[in-house]
């Protein structure tokens, strides 16, 4: 399912690599990452983001980690 050059997620409806395989099928497919999931017997917990993404995701998260978590008790 993962190009291993480009670090990409194979989309299973259309055939082509993306790094947000989860914007990429409620853009391209209307359906929802639930719903892909389901077709496709994924495990629910499963990412739809690269691995590129995914530590881009955490170092930003590390970089603001105090202002993140102030708005995440802020908004209950």
């Amino acid at each position: 399912m993962t190009n291993t050059k480009t670090g990409k997620l194979r989309c299973q409806l259309c055939g082509k690599y993306y790094h947000h395989l989860g914007s990429h099928i409620w853009h391209g497919h209307q359906i929802t990452a639930r719903e892909y999931k389901e077709q496709f017997e994924l495990p629910y917990k499963m990412a739809l983001i690269s691995d590129i993404i995914y530590h881009k995701k955490v170092d930003a998260f590390e970089k603001d980690r105090e202002k993140y978590l102030k708005n995440l008790l802020a908004s209950g």
